[in-house]
């Protein structure tokens, strides 16, 4: 027998509108196969004579369904569901059959099989292997030829070839099917299998009926018929009506309602149907409205859909007459009607299963069409006529305005057409009006100039009077701003209209005089938009965001940064310059001021009178060279005058200066955070706003143009100067972990230490959790961002790497890391670092990093992040153990620390009495334990601190972890650390102190405040000079003084310094004595002290304190420094303030006897005198 008869073959399974066939000979006898989509009915004539058929599959949507021997197979198919269907064939060949095959030389068999009814059949590219290595297959022109190899043959010369398979698809592109859809099969020539297709048919037929012209004759109603047919095999459950307007038209609200009116209840046969919802849109895509209930009478409709959820039978048909509105012009009106079943249950118009589609278009055949042009043929400074001067202007231009109307359609214009102007800025005479009404009224409607054109003139004045004309006469004193002409004539196809007239405006006015002009048939109209009088001007716009992104002159102009901004805090200004027609022959000066706080100014200019940014073409300093879109070149030179200020010379050639007669810059700057005079730093936080002002002007050949300003508030929102990242993780080696931090500072730039060069930043690392061993800080980069910049972007580039010392402080515990280094200030630095922690389980690591010089109290940021430590084993190193010793502040490595190791006695529950091992840190600060037992308890004590230390007197109990073999001898103190990890301990530096007390030297146990002194230092042993330690110790005489002093002794009179370094000789002078006292001569009096390694003080005395004992200095023993108090007979002398006063105040009490006694002898004489002459 035959085995493996064929190999799958695949043709295209299609969606939609493709039908997919696939179908399965097998044997005389018939049965009837269904699934839930597909009806597989009964086939007749089975094929016997070539082929005993033992099975097949067949596999519809992935479902695989069994088919008995001896079966066949017929399959319907629905041609707009997404089904995927094919049918594996199983079938044996009796030998006798291979007789009749043809024989090739090399011993294989060809069978040729025909498949009838397919207009194509996909052929494969070459030989394809059959299936098993049975041989191999071809398709061509509709017959499949199986060739069977040599041995194939050989090996079933006495049975059938038996177990062969091959698989089968077909779209409707191969099929013939008549017009119900059924198509015949043929597999040979004598074989016919019936298939029977499902077919979803949807037809439209839509025409139109008529064309109307309306009563304003603007417009024509289009009155169209759209009949819709189900001429499909099935019942359609759900649809869905459709209508576009894609040209010159629209539907009204009372043409969309008439759609709606004829749709309910509507008649097919003996039922009724009603469309479940009604739509509207008067947009061409998005936007809807519910008819009726959601329809404005005043709008234009150009889309309605009707949704239907009752069934169309096949055969039935739905037809439906509406109309349309089409201007009067010669545009055509495309209506495309479409019906549909929707492929979701949202009912989005458009987006069908399946569809029909049919287009009808209306067109006006002998429609007019209106041209409209208006332009500002020239302007000129004038004497002022009466109706102005009443109104106060003093100065006044008049402009030339020139129209062209045109009817360019192929029908005459009918009566009611119009002509509009209304101005801006500007008014007209009654003469100009009148002037203009005869203008018009003396100019044909038709080509061969018979028919004068006639109408009225309706006219406003500035102030809304309203006047027709010449019904009604035009007063002399009143200024007009509107016009419009109605005509009573038509306009042929083919007429012009030129009309030149003017009108006046305020020659000093800033605002730009216009007018807007157009030409209407009803709503149809042709405008000329906003036409201006082209002044000579120079306009100042506030920009935010690009050159086309620019605010008036009166606007208030606001940018910010921070929120929704762009990297770069970026303000800029456009200015826009005018000159006059007779002035565009000569090169255009402009002088930008630009507000002091900006930097990298850059100027860019547009050449084709456009103002979006991609018009711009930057500016270099000095020459640049623009080339013009119709060829050629000219350079715009820039030149830096100082730091705010730049000259732009615009040449003539410029061909935006030649053909509007303007000039349009940009000008964009960075915002200077760094000044600290523009912003308030200690505000971080809050919202930072400063104002930014423009001027701008531009002058010909010397002569001003004009002059403008604008203004720019840039806020910063919610200022933050500091910016901390978590730690950024990542393995190193088993029980070693690395975090990554980023700190970011100062992004904006700002002046954050107020005027000093550097910002001292601090960074504090504390670490808590089990099995915490070392850290270290390392890789620490710091580097300068080239702007300020917002904080979520991140630092532009390029950053400059900055060289940056840093110290990192260790606590005693190795817990805590400090580490401190200085950047600069007013700009934005990032810095960047690795903290390498070791040990194992899971560790908490918290990180505050703070600018400790800010003038400000955003300045610090906290994160915090979990580190899990983990190791896979010990290793080599469960058995060793390293302590490194550091000194506290410096965390510089120490020698000569003793520590001892006692190791712990389960027994007991003590640690043994003599040291397991004993050993010295070396230079590096190093020891390290060797052969120690995994899990077993040791304690680290310190037996001998280094010289100059004090001594760490409490002990470290640890044990070893994780253990192959743990021993568990241990107590609930002890700490688990890694094998080969290392502990960090340090030292704290001894220092010395000194005490003094200032004395009365007649009185030793009396104790004077009021004093105050300076301590200088030198190396020891050496005769350098002296260096100033302290200039000034003031007397501290309570708790709160002494906290933040340099004196820590409250009692007045005593001092008492501590924290001095063992490594220096100091020297002690007083520069201020207490009141009433004498002051030493600091030159021969003082007291040099210094201390031994371990804190020890020796005191030396001099001059007025030589008889002083030299063993004092301490805390309980102070120096007794005495000062001598003045006498009394030099106390004109000393200049102490009370014993001026006293002077001074006996000196004054004397000369006031002295003029008393002479006025009062005055008196005397007087009253004397005038005695007498009473007597008299």
């Amino acid at each position: 027998m035959l085995r493996k008869l064929g190999q799958k073959l695949i043709a295209s399974i299609m969606r939609l509108t493709t039908l997919t066939v696939a179908f399965a000979l097998i044997g005389s006898a018939a049965i009837a196969i269904a699934s839930a989509d597909e009806t597989l009915q009964t086939m007749t004539n089975p094929l016997t004579e070539y082929a005993d058929i033992t099975g097949a599959q067949l596999t519809i949507n992935g479902t695989v369904y069994q088919v008995p021997t001896g079966s066949t197979i017929e399959i319907n198919v629905t041609n707009n569901v997404d089904v995927d269907i094919s049918a594996t064939i199983n079938f044996e060949i009796p030998a006798s059959e291979l007789e009749k095959a043809t024989k090739n030389q090399d011993g294989s068999v060809t069978l040729d099989y025909e498949i009838g009814g397919l207009t194509t059949l996909p052929e494969t590219n070459g030989s394809q292997p059959l299936a098993g290595d049975l041989g191999t297959y071809v398709i061509k022109n509709g017959v499949i030829s199986l060739t069977f190899n040599k041995d194939t043959v050989e090996k079933n010369e006495r049975g059938p070839i038996s177990g062969g398979y091959i698989t089968l698809g077909f779209n409707s592109s191969h099929i013939d099917a008549d017009e119900n859809g059924n198509a015949a099969l043929v597999f040979t020539d004598t074989i016919t299998q019936s298939v029977s297709l499902k077919k979803t048919g949807l037809a439209v037929d839509k025409k139109l009926i008529s064309l109307t012209q309306s009563d304003d004759k603007a417009t024509y109603t289009a009155e169209y018929q759209v009949t819709v047919t189900n001429s499909g095999n099935q019942d359609i459950e759900k649809w869905q009506l459709y209508d576009v307007i894609t040209g010159n038209g629209w539907m009204t609200a009372t043409q969309i309602n008439s759609v709606y009116e004829s749709l309910q209840n509507y008649e097919i046969g003996d039922r009724t149907i009603t469309p479940q919802a009604v739509y509207a849109s008067s947009s061409s895509s998005g936007g809807s409205v519910s008819v009726p209930t959601g329809l404005d009478q005043s709008a234009h409709y150009v889309r309605w859909w009707a949704n239907f959820q009752q069934t169309l039978h096949p055969g039935e048909q739905v037809t439906i007459t509406y109309q349309t509105t089409v201007l009067n012009n010669v545009a055509q009106q495309d209506n495309r009607f479409t019906v549909g079943t929707p492929s979701s249950d949202n009912w989005a118009p458009n987006q069908y299963d399946a569809s029909a589609t049919d287009f009808a278009s209306a067109k006006v055949n002998s429609a007019p069409n209106i041209s409209f042009k208006k332009e500002n043929v020239s302007h000129e400074n004038v004497s002022c006529p009466e109706q102005s001067t009443s109104d106060g202007v003093t100065s006044c231009g008049v402009a030339q305005w020139k129209i062209t109307m045109s009817n360019t359609g192929d029908g005459p214009l009918p009566a009611g057409w119009e002509l509009h102007d209304t101005a801006e800025s500007m008014w007209y005479t009654s003469d100009q009006v009148k002037e203009l009404y005869e203008l018009l009224t003396n100019q044909y409607a038709d080509a061969a100039k018979t028919i004068l054109i006639q109408g009225t003139l309706e006219v406003k004045s500035v102030n809304g009077t309203a006047y027709s004309y010449p019904a009604n006469d035009l007063p002399d004193n009143v200024q007009y701003s509107s016009l419009k002409f109605i005509s009573s004539s038509r306009l042929d196809a083919g007429v012009t209209l030129t009309l030149s007239y003017s009108g006046y405006y305020d020659a000093n006015t800033t605002a730009s005089p216009s007018n807007e002009g157009g030409a209407c048939l009803g709503e149809y109209c042709e405008t000329s938009g906003r036409v201006p009088v082209i002044l000579a001007s120079v306009t100042k716009y506030g920009c935010v965001g690009g050159a086309s992104n620019c605010y008036g002159k009166d606007t208030a102009v606001s940018a910010s940064f921070g929120i929704g901004s762009t990297q770069v805090p970026t303000i800029g200004w456009r200015v826009d310059v005018h000159v006059q027609s007779d002035e565009r022959n000569n090169d255009v000066t402009i002088v930008e001021e630009l507000p002091d706080g900006l930097r990298n100014v850059r100027f860019s200019y547009s050449d084709s009178g456009n103002t979006d940014s991609s018009s711009f073409q930057e500016l270099n300093e000095g020459d640049t060279v623009i080339t013009k879109a119709e060829g050629g070149t000219f350079i715009i030179q820039v030149t830096k005058q100082d730091d705010q200020h730049y000259k732009i010379v615009v040449p003539k050639e410029s061909t935006s200066l030649q053909e509007r007669g303007e000039v349009i810059l940009y000008v964009s700057a960075e915002v200077d955070f760094s000044r600290s005079d523009l912003w308030d730093v200690s505000r971080a936080g809050q919202d930072l706003a400063n104002t930014f002002t423009n001027k701008v002007s531009a002058a010909i050949q010397g002569e001003d143009i004009g002059q403008d300003e604008q203004s720019i508030t840039y806020t910063v929102r919610k200022a933050r100067n500091i910016t901390k990242s978590t730690c950024a993780q990542s393995s190193v080696s088993d029980g070693v972990k690395k975090c990554t931090y980023s700190i970011t500072v100062n992004n904006l730039g700002l002046d954050l230490a107020r005027n000093a060069e550097f910002l001292n930043l601090q960074d504090d690392l504390e670490i808590s959790g089990t099995g915490y061993a070392s850290a270290n800080v390392t890789n620490v980069s710091v580097k300068v961002c080239s702007s300020s910049y917002r904080g979520s972007s991140g630092c532009p580039s390029p950053m400059t790497d900055y060289p940056v010392d840093y110290e990192v402080k260790r606590s005693s515990d190795g817990k805590k890391l400090t580490t401190t280094m200085k950047i600069p200030d007013g700009k934005p630095v990032v810095i960047t670092y690795d903290v390498v922690f070791q040990g194992e389980g899971s560790i908490t690591a918290s990180n505050k990093a703070t600018i400790t010089n800010a003038s400000t109290s955003l300045a610090s940021d906290t994160k915090t992040s979990t580190v899990t430590l983990t190791t896979s084993s010990a290793g080599g190193f469960v058995d060793a153990f390293t302590v490194r010793k550091t000194d506290k502040d410096t965390d510089l490595p120490l020698s000569g620390a003793v520590f001892s190791l006692y190791q712990y006695d389960s027994g007991s529950g003590e640690y043994v009495s003599e040291p397991t091992a004993s050993a010295t840190t070396d230079n590096n600060g190093e020891i390290t334990f060797n052969n120690l037992e995994c899990g077993t308890a040791y304690k680290l004590v310190e037996k001998s601190a280094p010289e100059g230390y004090e001594l760490q007197s409490e002990g470290t109990e640890f044990y070893l972890s994780p253990c192959t073999d743990d021993t568990g001898k241990r107590p609930s103190t002890a700490v688990a650390f890694p094998g080969g990890s290392a502990i960090y301990l340090t030292n704290t530096r001894i220092r010395g102190s000194v005490a003094w007390s200032k004395v009365d030297s007649a009185k030793q146990g009396t104790a004077l405040s009021g004093s105050q002194w300076s301590l200088e230092r030198r190396d020891k042993d050496t005769t350098d000079a002296w260096t100033t330690l302290y200039d000034s110790i003031a007397d501290c005489v309570d708790s709160a003084a002494c906290e933040n002093g340099i004196d820590q002794n409250p009692e007045p009179g005593g001092f008492l310094l501590e924290g001095l370094s063992t490594d220096y000789e100091y020297r002690l002078t007083e520069t201020k004595s207490p009141d009433k006292y004498q002051l030493p001569d600091a030159s021969r009096t003082y007291m040099v002290f210094s201390f031994t390694s371990q804190g020890v003080i020796t005191v030396a005395t001099f001059g007025e304190w030589n008889a002083v004992s030299n063993q004092c200095g301490t805390k309980d023993n102070p120096c007794p420094l005495p000062n001598t108090l003045i006498s009394v007979s030099s106390l004109p002398l000393t200049g102490e303030f009370g014993t001026a006063r006293q002077w001074l105040v006996g000196g004054l009490g004397l000369l006031g006897l002295a003029v008393l006694s002479v006025l009062g002898a005055q008196y005397w004489r007087r009253a004397k005198l005038n005695q007498t002459d009473i007597e008299k």
